[in-house]
């Protein structure tokens, strides 16, 4: 059978309410389950998110365990420093900004 795609397909992220699995540059997105009773899956991504602010499943409220906690911030973090130029990458870390060579800029345009 088709029990695997059919999984894959009837997939909803109850954080976003989206079965979407393609990110938006093209790489198809990380699934995490969840240790609660449901073991509810969500993107990657938005799982992060949420564990920013809360520490239990978003589905069913299932506290989760500080082993967990821990395993997914360091996912979360290691996904920031292997996306180049992803949203969690500050723009000053990114982006070389000259100061003070502006005037010298505009004056060899003129």
């Amino acid at each position: 059978g088709s029990s695997h795609s059919e999984e894959k397909e009837n997939f909803s992220c109850c954080i976003c309410l989206s079965g979407d699995m393609s990110a938006l540059e093209g790489h198809s997105r990380s699934l995490i389950s969840v240790p609660c009773p449901g073991q509810h899956r969500f993107h990657l991504e938005c799982l992060s998110n949420w564990l920013q602010i809360k520490d239990s499943c978003p589905c069913d409220r299932t506290k989760l365990s500080q082993t967990f906690l821990t395993l997914m911030r360091e996912k979360s973090r290691q996904k920031s420093v292997d996306d180049d130029g992803s949203e969690f990458t500050p723009i000053a870390a990114s982006t070389p900004i000259a100061i003070g060579d502006t005037d010298a800029l505009v004056d060899a345009a003129a």
